[in-house]
């Protein structure tokens, strides 16, 4: 389709202190290994995350598709 973009979504591997997160955000260059980000929608907004890994981009609707599914 013309003029039509599906919104890509990567995985991420995220530490905090002695936590670990694995969360799907939506893709930003920006984001890449080793930088610090907070998550607005967490239950802990103020806290920082480390990305330390993060994987390829997805269209949203192929990882609503399959859930338990890690890429």
């Amino acid at each position: 389709m013309v003029g039509t973009r599906e919104r890509m979504l990567v995985q991420l591997q995220l530490v905090s202190g002695d936590r670990h997160l694995v969360a799907w955000v939506r893709d930003d260059r920006r984001v890449r290994v080793g930088v610090e980000l907070s998550l607005r929608d967490h239950a802990e907004p103020d806290r920082f995350w480390r990305v330390v890994a993060k994987g390829e981009p997805r269209p949203a609707g192929e990882i609503h598709r399959s859930w338990h599914n890690d890429i």
